[in-house]
């Protein structure tokens, strides 16, 4: 059960850091004006760190509920 709290915390983590590099690059993508795809791929790239912490941490759960004792 701690393993699955430690990886729960790290995705946590992972997805605070996503959301504020996310909005720090939609912000950029405001404000620059430029052509570059790197930004919208950094974005994307966002999303799917995101999207993976999520998931991750959705399993940790259902898995964390079917080892807990069924008196808990």
């Amino acid at each position: 059960m701690l393993r699955l709290k430690a990886i729960d915390r790290v995705c946590y983590g992972a997805c605070m850091v996503t959301i504020i590099l996310g909005i720090t690059v939609c912000i950029a993508l405001i404000w620059v004006s430029s052509e570059h795809e790197t930004l919208w791929r950094g974005l994307a790239t966002l999303g799917v760190i995101f999207a993976g912490s999520v998931l991750t941490m959705s399993v940790n759960q259902m898995i964390s509920r079917r080892l807990a004792p069924s008196g808990a």
